[in-house]
Order: C-alpha cells, then sequence, then structure tokens
C-alpha cells in the first residue's frame, strides 16, 4: 500500500523520508513494539502515530505535529540531513539492527553503522568480520549516476536495490521524491502523486534527476 502525503509548501524531503521508513514494514514492528508507552511529544511516539495514521488513511493527521517536534521548517532543506538525523533519535532503540552493520575490526573492535557514504568503505568493511548482516543498507551518494551502477554493485548478492531517494534542481531550488521497486516493478511516489515506471532505465534517461541515497533491502 502506498501513501499519498500533500505538500505544504517545501515539504517535499519530509514527505520523501516518511515514504522510505514507511516502506521499511520490518522496521516499524520492532518501533511500534518498543515506543508504544513513551511521552507523547517523543520523536519516537510521533513516528508511531504518523505510521499508523498512514496505515489508517489519516494521511495528514499529525502531520505538522511530526513536523515540528523534528524541527522541519517550510523551506528548502537536504533530505538526507533529515534522514541522519532520524537516525540519529532512534540511535537508542532495538530497531536500529533492522539497517545497522555490525562489524569486528582486525583488533576485534566491534561497530555498528547505518548510512554509508562510499562503495570504498562499505566494501572495505565487508572485508573485516561481519557479526550481523541488516535486512536494510542505506548508502549515500551525492553524484549523478544510472540505475545500471546501483543494479551491477552488491554485497555478495546478498541485497538488491529497493528504493532511491531522487532530487532535482539545484542547491537553492529543487524537489524531492523517491523510486521505490515492488515486485520487480519500479513505483515513483512524489508527494501525492504515485506512477508506475515502464522502463527504469528510460525513466532515467528522460529525467536525468541526481539519487542521493540507495537503500539496499536483503
Amino acid at each position: 500500500m502506498f501513501i499519498k502525503l500533500k505538500n505544504y509548501g517545501n515539504t517535499c524531503y519530509f514527505n520523501s523520508i516518511m515514504q522510505i521508513f514507511f516502506n521499511m514494514n520490518d522496521f516499524i514492528n520492532q518501533l511500534q513494539i518498543e515506543c508504544a508507552s513513551l511521552n507523547i511529544n517523543t520523536p519516537n511516539r510521533q513516528f508511531i502515530i504518523l505510521f499508523n495514521n498512514f496505515l489508517n488513511n489519516k494521511t495528514q493527521t499529525n502531520f505538522i505535529n511530526t513536523f515540528n517536534i523534528l524541527g522541519c521548517k517550510n523551506e528548502q532543506s537536504d533530505a538526507n540531513d533529515l534522514f541522519s538525523k532520524i537516525l540519529e533519535l532512534l540511535e537508542s532503540t532495538k530497531s536500529k539492527y533492522i539497517y545497522s552493520l555490525s562489524y569486528k575490526n582486525k583488533e576485534n573492535k566491534c561497530f555498528n553503522q547505518y548510512m554509508w557514504y562510499s562503495y570504498s568503505e562499505l566494501f572495505n568493511c565487508v572485508n573485516n568480520t561481519i557479526i550481523n548482516f541488516p535486512n536494510y543498507l542505506f548508502i549515500y551518494k551525492n553524484s549523478v549516476e544510472t540505475i545500471q551502477k546501483y543494479i551491477e554493485i552488491n554485497t555478495n548478492n546478498i541485497y538488491y536495490v529497493y528504493i532511491l531517494l531522487m532530487f532535482k534542481g539545484s542547491d537553492t531550488s529543487g524537489h524531492y521524491y523517491i523510486l521505490i521497486k515492488k515486485h520487480d516493478i519500479w513505483i515513483s511516489i512524489d508527494d501525492d502523486s504515485i506512477v508506475k515506471i515502464k522502463n527504469i532505465s528510460d525513466f532515467m534517461k528522460m529525467n536525468n534527476d541526481k539519487i542521493t541515497t540507495i537503500i539496499y533491502k536483503k
């Protein structure tokens, strides 16, 4: 099920990040278990309320409250900054293990990491001792690339490309949306517009938009 989110004026970055989390069902389920008893004004509890409203098709209910609690503004903002901020807020929850790769280095020290800023950084980690392969991997990529490269690059075929966070425009004016792959079909979710894509390669060539973050799914 996909949810349409109204753009209240420069809220596309918020909408796009919410759509990413909404389509991580196992993450949402774990967060619901952990955060149901938290104070209603905490960000984690607001996520649960917001996602439950999504499930009940009350798409705008509590939207602004969550928006404000996260310190978001109705102005041109970086979606990846919001993404990282939310992941930091969730650092204290067990839900982080759904998207955090755990590994030991050569000195036998344990690490958890949830946002990867380059492929080389990720693959260097894979060469260490992996303790846990999470259900999702988030890879930040601030450059224009074609979809084929991301499909070709994988971690020993454990993961496939699941969501692409897209950006079109300039540093001063632009728009975010996501592309998501469901049952081998790519779908564009752009605020309140949901469209099936017939040919992803043609779509990428025609739009020439920037892929800023790739979400891999196991």
